[in-house]
């Protein structure tokens, strides 16, 4: 009787043991959320708004993907226009890129865009070796650690220095899992399991555990910047072999402006590796119509529903993008839509990443909303895409005397809206009939209304409102789980 009563007593205790235990670890998850979601931005010129610069008119370039004749068309000027700008560089280079790497499925064909914008850095270096040139970038490259890919080794042997962009102290895109990533989760990469496939193709080198799990996280320095002493490039396009062909925009500015782009990218490169960048002093813009502003993460947010909110009768907004999930981006638009403006928005159809198909999300009930709740007042049109991605971030908004633009690396969703990923778009203003309006409006003219080719299609060619994708939508909204 003693010994039942023993035993019985030690299985209270140790059940009373196990669930402080469980208690104490239930806290901390529910703190790391709290903590994760609101932590301090790891650097105060992080969710950067710059002044207002004159400016000379942006160059506005394109990579556009089309169907003429039963062939696919493929018209990219980004990086053209790129290794002109770095060739022409004589102080100073800095990029910062998201997607800097050659990985894809063997069997695959793409154009070769990263070794040739690392051998056009290499060759600058070793033809003006007093320049400054600094690489920043995107841990995904590597896998997050799993190995050195070899242009960086290559790089770095030029005298490149490489940065690769410190993710741990940024906020949380997917708390959920995050706070269980480092409380339980991170600990596995003690495990050391190795020789798993890369994710991003079959001709990457193996990966390990960690570089799953830490991918997990949803966290990514997403910008996509050259930036030279005399000119830079922000833009959407990355120079990743298997993302060449996708259709993408970017903007090519001089100026002061210069000055603010690198005081956002110092930013990184100082809280990622104590690195001070090379800096450029200009006094002088030689223009007097057009300014131009730099928007980084949150700040990009702000100003995008101001100008939608200020859109009146009269204006036309036009939106090319990958992505369109922001919960306020969408009431904003279906606010305008009721006061007037014509709203026309060109979509991906996320039906392929990388090779992979996708189903649809978020874009196809998110087009079914504006579509259903504006009474068919919002335009919307799909971009044919076959192997590639339609891949611009790009709002410009068209009135009687004036347009309003924003462009860069953010696609309007939570994570690259709300201070989660790092992003840099710009803010540029001109008169209409200025030569940047004039070529923006001829583009979204040239692609809605398929001038001499194939370029997008109407809502209902594609279009899906069945339940269960609107249903797995809005549950992944709620929980913060997408990488939208």
């Amino acid at each position: 009787m003693v010994k039942s009563f023993i035993l019985t007593f030690s299985k209270k205790v140790f059940s009373k043991k196990i669930s402080l235990i469980l208690l104490v670890l239930l806290f901390i998850y529910i703190g790391g959320i709290i903590y994760g979601v609101y932590r301090p931005l790891p650097h105060e010129d992080l969710s950067f708004q710059g002044d207002e610069h004159l400016i000379e008119s942006p160059t506005f370039l394109t990579d556009v993907s089309y169907e003429k004749d039963g062939s696919r068309v493929y018209e990219h000027d980004i990086f053209d226009y790129s290794f002109k700008v770095i060739d022409e560089a004589e102080e100073l280079i800095v990029v910062d890129m998201f997607l800097f790497h050659d990985v894809y499925d063997e069997g695959d064909s793409f154009p070769p865009l990263t070794d040739e914008l690392t051998d056009a850095l290499i060759h600058k270096k070793q033809n003006h070796p007093s320049i400054e040139i600094v690489v920043i970038t995107d841990p995904v490259n590597s896998m997050y650690g799993a190995y050195e890919p070899e242009h960086f080794l290559n790089l770095k042997e030029a005298g490149i220095p490489v940065v690769v962009s410190e993710l741990t102290p940024l906020r949380d895109s997917n708390p959920l899992y995050s706070s269980a990533w480092r409380l339980i989760l991170r600990w596995f990469d003690y495990l050391n399991w190795t020789g798993l496939p890369h994710p991003q193709g079959s001709n990457g080198e193996d990966v390990t555990i960690h570089s799953y799990l830490t991918a997990l996280n949803g966290k990514a320095n997403h910008r996509k910047l050259i930036i030279t002493e005399k000119e830079a490039i922000v833009s959407s396009a990355n120079p990743h072999d298997a993302s060449a062909l996708h259709s993408n925009v970017a903007f090519a500015v001089k100026g002061t402006i210069i000055n603010d782009l690198l005081q956002t990218e110092q930013a990184v490169t100082e809280y990622s590796a104590n690195l001070a960048l090379p800096t450029v002093d200009y006094t002088d813009n030689h223009g007097d119509q057009v300014t131009s502003q730099v928007l980084t993460e949150g700040k990009i947010r702000e100003k995008l529903l101001e100008l939608l909110s200020e859109a009146s009768s009269g204006d036309t907004i036009w939106i090319a993008l990958l992505y369109l999930s922001e919960r306020d981006v969408i009431g904003e638009l279906l606010d305008a839509s009721e006061r007037g403006v014509d709203v026309k928005i060109v979509l991906d159809q996320n039906i392929e990443s990388f090779g992979q198909e996708k189903n649809g999300l978020p874009n196809k009930p998110v087009a079914e909303e504006l579509i259903s709740k504006s009474d068919g007042k919002i335009d919307v049109r799909w971009y044919e895409t076959e192997e590639e991605q339609y891949h611009p971030k790009l709002l410009f908004i068209d009135g009687p005397d004036k347009s309003q633009i924003i462009s860069g690396s953010a696609n309007f969703t939570r994570r690259n809206l709300r201070d989660l990923t790092l992003e840099t778009s710009l803010f540029i203003e001109a008169p209409t009939n200025d030569a940047v309006s004039t070529d923006v409006r001829e583009y979204f003219t040239r692609i809605w209304t398929n001038e001499n080719g194939i370029y997008t299609t109407d809502y209902e060619t594609h279009s899906d409102d069945s339940l269960w994708l609107r249903a797995l939508y809005r549950l992944q909204k709620l929980t913060n789980t997408s990488t939208y």
